[in-house]
């Protein structure tokens, strides 16, 4: 569902429900193991933290890991001389940007490896300290991804490489993102396609005074 939503819905939008949703479920797992300890109802409150935990992995999955965000994303938003280096440097820390005790890919990395095993480490000595209130910290990571992604996170979806660069050349000083509809609406902006059509047609032109040919040949 994720490789079907990603260029419909787009990348910001994505983030942005992945991240809203993880963050309800951390706040209701949080919840409802605060009361687990009920000697009454107490098992019926580990259930459902349980089942929040299920539906976390349904956020993650359809908005994170199914779709290839994370792996897209620094591929798509890093200008040319940089995509090598933003590429590795997000596929090292991949797994890691979800700030969840329970993301542990994998991966071959070493600065992933490390990354892992800070997590690993600090997590039983999270809970074992703090019990339900250790699940708050990552409630906290998840709900400030939102209106990070929101304000600052341009739009990828339905362009091409050189929209990217051409968006940061013509706005250098950008940061916030949020009230520039280029930079955030998921159809390709029509100023990119006629930027395409104008080199198309100058390429065009070009040849045309290299062969000595007339235009009307070509229409």
């Amino acid at each position: 569902m994720g490789l079907l939503l990603i260029e419909k819905a787009g990348r910001r939008k994505l983030m942005m429900w992945g991240a809203a949703g993880q963050f309800l479920c951390y706040a209701f797992i949080s919840g409802l193991l605060s009361k687990a300890d009920d000697p009454e109802h107490g098992k019926q409150f580990g259930a459902g933290a349980t089942a929040f935990f299920f539906l976390y992995y349904l956020f993650f999955g359809i908005c994170w890991q199914a779709s290839g965000v994370p792996w897209l994303y620094p591929t798509e938003i890093n200008s040319l001389s940089m995509r090598t280096k933003g590429v590795a440097l997000g596929t090292a820390s991949n797994w890691y940007d979800d700030l969840s005790p329970a993301m542990r890919g994998a991966e071959t990395s070493w600065f992933n490896r490390i990354s892992n095993y800070i997590v690993v480490q600090i997590t039983p000595t999270g809970i074992a300290n703090l019990g339900w209130k250790f699940y708050l910290i990552w409630m906290v990571f998840n709900a400030a991804f939102v209106p990070l992604v929101w304000l600052v996170y341009p739009e990828t979806a339905n362009r091409h490489l050189e929209d990217i660069d051409k968006l940061y050349r013509e706005n250098s000083s950008m940061v916030l993102v949020y009230g520039n509809k280029e930079a955030t609406q998921v159809e390709r902006p029509q100023c990119f396609i006629d930027a395409d059509q104008e080199r198309i047609d100058m390429a065009r032109r070009h040849r045309l005074q290299g062969s000595g040919a007339d235009d009307s040949e070509y229409m």
